[in-house]
């Protein structure tokens, strides 16, 4: 196993600076480590423009599995793009992300789960009324016209930092929370809020809603079932089974540990003669080949 899993992740960088942060959204093992949950800032709020955004968000993992990532935007990657740290996960004795930039650049210590995104709450007298979904518009290659394409509900990965006993980051507020009530994360609901533009991109402000708990011979599956559909979701919308993180088919799905070193050989400039500066990717992934993710249906 690459990562480990589990809430008792200690972060072995006590005395190192933080890096920068990530990006997020959806859908299958191949994409849905490239596209992280984000909850946008309060400029691109489309339903109150201006007003913080809140997303409600449901788990389908229990625990996380954590590991060491880069982020790669200063290597002129794709600013959603994340990179494994090769040296810090033990796959090989150096990582270009770590040896390539001009200072010393630490990778994040990273909790990852997986959620199912149900959209972006407005709320009335205090309860929910409406929940938002982000669409996007296509051109229909058969008729030539353009199209609007909604992604309601969509399983996602989300990222929450690990910090250190020190300098505690929202993984360990989370697991605090979640120790208190005496449970784990899986089919438990959050209202997370981005309260401010440099606000934390997973939310900055977390407000658990309730968890939803078997009864009469139900699986916790059931019930996440039965809540889904109760804010309108459908059967072809619903899908509630994680993804493995490891192996084929699995998040974290790499075949080749020297190609994928080749492949950051060539983002930071090393294999292709180009400057930092110059080096450009269009993306990239664990599930397989990333080409044409820019006209996929992900919607950011």
């Amino acid at each position: 196993m690459l990562g480990s899993l589990g809430f008792n992740a200690e972060n072995k960088m006590e005395n190192k600076k933080d890096s920068r942060g990530d990006s997020g959204g959806p859908n299958d093992a191949e994409r849905m480590y490239k596209f992280r949950f984000f909850v946008n800032r309060p400029s691109n709020n489309t339903v109150s423009p201006g007003d913080p955004i809140t997303h409600r968000i449901m788990f389908i993992t229990d625990v996380p599995y954590n590991l060491y990532e880069h982020s790669m935007w200063e290597f002129k990657a794709t600013n959603d793009f994340n990179a494994i740290c090769l040296k810090k996960n033990n796959m090989k004795e150096e990582c270009p992300a770590c040896s390539a930039a001009e200072k010393m650049k630490y990778p994040f210590f990273n909790g990852l789960m997986q959620i199912i995104d149900m959209g972006q709450v407005e709320y009335e007298n205090g309860n929910v009324s409406n929940l938002h979904h982000y669409s996007k518009v296509y051109k229909n290659e058969d008729t030539g016209e353009e199209e609007e394409k909604f992604f309601r509900f969509s399983k996602k990965m989300i990222s929450l930092q690990i910090g250190t006993k020190d300098r505690p980051k929202r993984f360990q507020k989370f697991a605090s929370t979640l120790e208190r009530r005496g449970h784990g994360a899986i089919g438990t609901v959050w209202d997370v809020t981005r309260n401010g533009e440099k606000g934390e991109q997973v939310g900055d402000e977390w407000t658990f809603v309730g968890r939803l708990e078997p009864k009469g011979g139900q699986t916790v599956e059931d019930c996440m079932v039965r809540y889904l559909k109760k804010y309108g979701a459908t059967d072809d919308e619903i899908d509630v089974t994680p993804l493995p993180w490891d192996g084929k088919g699995g998040v974290f799905n790499i075949p080749s540990v020297d190609e994928y070193y080749d492949k950051m050989c060539e983002m930071v400039g090393w294999s292709t003669g180009k400057s930092q500066e110059e080096t450009t990717v269009d993306g990239a992934d664990f599930g397989g080949n990333s080409a044409g993710f820019e006209d996929d249906d992900i919607p950011f």
